[in-house]
């Protein structure tokens, strides 16, 4: 469910009431309204060259804070889009923020800005919890998104470069179906 808590703010919400995951989808200029929990944050844009970039971070304390000093720091002016994903436990924050990294960087749809390489004792977290968290903020912002950042199907090209395969240029709602269940059977 989306609504919109200010002109530049979005939030989508499970539709399960007892489900508290949201995403936050904050415009540059709105960033002040980001929430005021830990959690983790994908600053979205096109970097100085023109490429679509992007930026994973965490906040154990307030991502508003954290986010408000990525504004002011001359070497990030490329963002327009924030996504703050509040986390229900400020120690999930580590383990998914390295985790989303190595997926964009693995799938290469966009390339990785800034980024230190996150601590190794942080990835593939046997913590059940943030497996189960981890492919909620996968699937989530790559729904409001609109873009296969996290899964994206990858094709090499003549000259090496990468590009995303037919399926995945189309936006979210013109993808085809193509599991177990798009051939349709006729009943009996």
């Amino acid at each position: 469910i989306m609504t919109q808590e200010n002109p530049g703010h979005v939030v989508a919400k499970s539709a399960d009431l007892f489900d508290t995951f949201e995403i936050h989808r904050i415009d540059r200029e709105f960033i002040d309204s980001a929430p005021e929990t830990a959690g983790i944050y994908l600053l979205y844009g096109a970097d100085p060259q023109g490429k679509v970039a992007a930026y994973v971070g965490k906040s154990t304390t307030s991502l508003k804070t954290r986010v408000s000093n990525h504004k002011k720091d001359k070497n990030k002016e490329w963002f327009g889009t924030i996504y703050a994903v509040p986390l229900p436990d400020p120690n999930l924050c580590g383990a998914v923020e390295a985790d989303l990294i190595y997926a964009i960087e693995e799938v290469g749809v966009v390339k990785i800005r800034d980024n230190k390489q996150p601590e190794e004792r942080f990835r593939e977290s046997e913590d059940v919890h943030v497996g189960e968290m981890l492919e909620k903020v996968k699937v989530g912002i790559e729904l409001v998104l609109g873009s296969p950042i996290f899964s994206g199907e990858v094709e090499s090209t003549k000259g090496g470069a990468k590009e995303l395969s037919k399926q995945t240029q189309k936006s979210a709602l013109e993808r085809k179906y193509q599991g177990p269940a798009a051939k349709i059977r006729e009943r009996t």
